[in-house]
């Protein structure tokens, strides 16, 4: 589904572009990565690595480390978008016949995960969805290397 959803997003990253930053971004800044065996890749490092309706999907003992990986990989942060944080039949039955980890996802205290992260945690429900943002601290070091 990753490989499909990349394909949709650079084609209407090609179709939208604003021709004045068309030559410095010729290739759409979208990248496929195995989130479990995360490496910075070379040249490339991203500002931020995105995951969409997939955290839910991991197993408890495993989510931090992926957060911890996902983090390290990036110069600036993490977005998860997934769904709320919210318990209801429907969904859980959904889950179950899914095979995810639902229940223990709605149970989880990402400001507690942030807090262990060393990132600062924003989290903003948007439709049925929650939006969850961890920003690494600032570091003008850094900034002025990339």
């Amino acid at each position: 589904q990753s490989g499909k959803m990349l394909e949709r997003a650079r084609s209407r990253w090609r179709d939208r572009i604003d021709p004045a930053t068309a030559e410095r971004y010729a290739q759409p800044p979208f990248r496929q990565a195995n989130l479990l065996e995360l490496t910075v890749p070379d040249p490339f490092r991203p500002d931020w690595i995105a995951m969409s309706f997939a955290l839910h999907l991991f197993p408890p003992g495993q989510v931090e480390n992926l957060m911890e990986k996902m983090l390290a990989a990036s110069s600036k942060g993490v977005l998860i978008i997934d769904h709320e944080q919210r318990w209801n039949p429907f969904m859980a039955l959904i889950e179950w016949f899914e095979g995810s980890w639902y229940d223990q996802y709605v149970r989880t205290d990402f400001g507690e995960l942030a807090r262990r992260l060393g990132a600062e945690l924003r989290s903003t429900p948007l439709a049925g969805c929650q939006v969850l943002e961890f920003q690494k601290p600032f570091n003008p070091v850094q900034q002025n290397m990339s």
